[in-house]
């Protein structure tokens, strides 16, 4: 952990170790712990569909578009049932951390973060910035419980570079939390629409040495 301008800055796992600073010794009064998140909507139309058309479409364009947008309805749209955030085999900051969390967690996180949710210590999240750079793309022929035998889905590399803009009253003002680090995403046809791509499973990496800062 480095100061710099005043902005503490952290290199972390993708939200995870994010949720555990954030939650330590606040209890239920954390925004990105799983709860009562409420979805968040924004402007509603039809163009998300065509921007699901394509894996690249998916990742690159969809989810950093309405994350940054904390439009948590068109988010949920990205995700399938079945979702999963797989989380590092080992994190040193939680003796006994999850090995995933599911859709219905991963969306109260959202939640509480789109809405603005305010934590006991009167934190709230100000600005998300996410940026995602696809790597490659493959077939993925790991043999999920879910997969149909006729579809065909893919494993993507995509480097995650986000930006989570913190006001706290009970700190400096304000902290800037930053991941920079590879993430794993199979993609599957949607269930609902198969011209459509949805994110069956999120892996987390290790953060991307000398990463951004």
């Amino acid at each position: 952990m480095r100061r710099m301008n005043g902005k503490l800055k952290f290199t972390v796992t993708f939200l995870f170790t994010l949720s555990l600073v954030l939650m330590l010794g606040l209890g239920s009064g954390c925004f990105l712990s799983p709860g009562d998140g409420d979805p968040q909507p924004g402007d509603d139309d039809d163009d998300d569909i065509a921007e699901r058309a394509t894996i690249e479409a998916l990742l690159a364009d969809f989810f950093p578009k309405y994350y940054n947008q904390q439009d948590s309805l068109k988010y949920e749209q990205m995700l399938d049932d079945a979702y999963q955030f797989e989380l590092l085999d080992k994190d040193p900051d939680d003796t006994d951390p999850p090995e995933f969390w599911d859709k219905e967690e991963e969306l109260a996180i959202a939640g509480h973060m789109f809405n603005g949710w305010e934590t006991n210590q009167g934190a709230t999240v100000q600005s998300i910035n996410l940026d995602l750079n696809l790597k490659t793309t493959g077939e993925d022929n790991t043999n999920w419980p879910d997969k149909p035998a006729n579809e065909t889905w893919f494993l993507s590399i995509a480097a995650v570079d986000l930006k989570v803009f913190v006001l706290d009253q009970g700190a400096d003002g304000f902290t800037n939390f930053i991941v920079f680090s590879d993430q794993e995403f199979v993609t599957r046809p949607d269930p609902q629409d198969n011209a459509q791509w949805v994110v069956y499973r999120q892996t987390d990496r290790e953060a991307i040495a000398g990463g951004k800062n």
